[in-house]
């Protein structure tokens, strides 16, 4: 199934047990908190210098926490240039991969490729440590044979002509814990938010698909835009036989359904503070019907 113009979520006072069957797309506007992306905030882009692909992690980065290096599982590293830009290559051996970047930007004619030993069950989790807090802004290919996540709380924007074609696609202007990740989606704790804000400014937590932009995925897959503050997409989502979800609030919470006969993750969606948190229940949050 494919998800055109314009889906937005926005952030909620309160959380709201919301579930997302197969590919319906469920999490929208519930109240009016902001009436658009604000100042300062994710938006289209110019074109990014030809060439542009992500930059390790440097030496000397404050956002970042101390000794942080770019991987530790003997990932490699490629960049090759082509008559449009660089084509980077990730291969991957470990089955679940954490990356520290100072910048994920890719230029149009450039392409971002992670290449899982593991297959498709192969994860990669790639944080962003910006010391300009600016965004990262997809104009190229970002293709892999597995789930990539891109966590960048200052914004996501995948811009006119972004191409993405990924197992899994994760995208989130907000934080997740080592711990977490390397669980996995489906085992995720129910008590504890998988994903919060932690960032400077929530009003730049922000995703934005643009019209022109496609992600998509092979059947089954899935793709999954959250951020504290809005998420929207204008562009093309296809996740045939999967699930898509836009998610927006400073805790998000996820948990797999009890029931067997019903598939895709029960999300939650809470505010900083929330005195109810950790009390998503699988078996009692009402999955709307398919």
């Amino acid at each position: 199934m494919s998800h055109r113009p314009t889906q937005v979520a926005r952030a909620i006072p309160a959380r709201a047990p919301l579930y997302v069957p197969r590919a319906r797309l469920l999490v929208r506007a519930l109240a009016g908190i902001f009436a658009g992306f604000t100042a300062g905030a994710v938006v289209a882009a110019p074109p990014l210098a030809a060439g542009t692909v992500p930059v390790p992690i440097q030496a000397g980065n404050a956002l970042a926490p101390a000794g942080a290096v770019w991987n530790v599982n003997g990932s490699t590293l490629v960049n090759t240039a082509t008559a449009t830009g660089i084509n980077q290559v990730i291969t991957q051996g470990a089955a679940a991969s954490i990356y520290n970047w100072q910048s994920f930007n890719i230029a149009a004619g450039s392409g971002v490729h992670f290449n899982m030993q593991t297959g498709s069950a192969g994860r990669a989790l790639n944080r962003v440590w910006d010391p300009t807090l600016n965004p990262s802004i997809i104009q190229g290919s970002l293709t892999s044979n597995g789930q990539v996540y891109l966590l960048n709380q200052n914004g996501i924007l995948f811009d006119r002509g972004a191409q993405v074609n990924t197992s899994a696609l994760i995208a989130a202007a907000l934080g997740m814990s080592d711990n977490e990740f390397i669980r996995g989606l489906p085992s995720l704790s129910t008590r504890d938010p998988a994903f919060s804000f932690s960032g400077t400014d929530i009003n730049l937590s922000t995703v934005l698909v643009e019209a022109g932009a496609n992600l998509r995925t092979p059947s089954g897959g899935r793709v999954m835009l959250l951020a504290a503050g809005q998420v929207e997409n204008r562009g093309n989502i296809s996740t045939p036989d999967g699930q898509t979800i836009l998610a927006a609030g400073p805790q998000i919470y996820i948990a797999a359904p009890e029931d067997t006969n019903l598939r895709g993750l029960l999300i939650e969606v809470g505010s900083a503070g929330d005195p109810a948190r950790g009390a998503i229940r699988p078996g009692v949050s009402p999955p709307m019907p398919a």
